[in-house]
């Protein structure tokens, strides 16, 4: 068995020589190559130098060692879904709450009494005049004027919010009806995206080591 000399550099930039026994100088790189070091020049020799232990080049480098297989994989899927949770979330929950402010702002409040209760979705049903005596009929809603669960006697009384031109999309009004929705989208959002944010720093300086 032959002794030979490679230089290189490992995939940190550090440079290394290192000596190794093998047949041929293609044998020689491949050992090299195989351990995560880059050769720049292979030459036989007969230093007595100890034989290297490529194993200890660049444990965290491998390119096509074991430890490289023994690598625990990436959840690709699951970063995903930390991304799109926290990007939907403080998305949904900042428009909802400018969506419920702006509403407001532009609604006309109104007495409603309870008339009803629709048991397979626990919802109430509400009566209420508008300013011009006309009366309506509506579910009780709240953001985006989804239906809102209430328990509420037949016969009790509730503030509604409606836009002047369009009365049946009535609204509960309220901080809970209106906000709690938006907020509790805008809360986990929040609580989601420090990792998400960690998760695209990660991939932003994994991508050009990968290219």
């Amino acid at each position: 068995m032959l002794r030979w000399r490679c230089d290189g550099m490992d995939r940190r930039g550090q440079s290394h020589v290192v000596y190794v026994e093998a047949a041929s100088s293609e044998d020689a790189q491949e050992q090299a190559r195989q351990h995560g070091l880059f050769v720049t020049g292979v030459k036989r020799t007969s230093s007595v130098a100890p034989l290297t232990d490529l194993s200890l080049i660049s444990p965290d480098d491998h390119s096509m060692g074991g430890a490289d297989r023994r690598r625990p994989q990436r959840n690709i899927a699951f970063e995903a879904l930390i991304v799109v949770v926290a990007v939907l979330g403080v998305s949904a929950g900042v428009a909802g709450v400018v969506e419920s402010f702006l509403f407001a702002r532009g609604a006309v409040r109104a007495d409603a009494r309870v008339v009803g209760r629709d048991r397979i979705r626990e919802t109430n049903s509400l009566v209420f005049e508008t300013a011009s005596g006309e009366p309506h009929r509506v579910k009780a809603r709240g953001a985006w004027g989804f239906t809102w669960s209430g328990n509420h006697a037949i016969g009790g009384r509730r503030q509604v919010l409606y836009p002047p031109d369009r009365p049946d999309d009535a609204r509960l009004a309220g901080y809970l009806p209106q906000y709690a929705a938006p907020l509790v989208l805008l809360a986990i959002g929040l609580v989601c995206l420090p990792f998400a944010l960690t998760l695209l720093k990660n991939h932003w300086h994994r991508s050009p080591e990968s290219e």
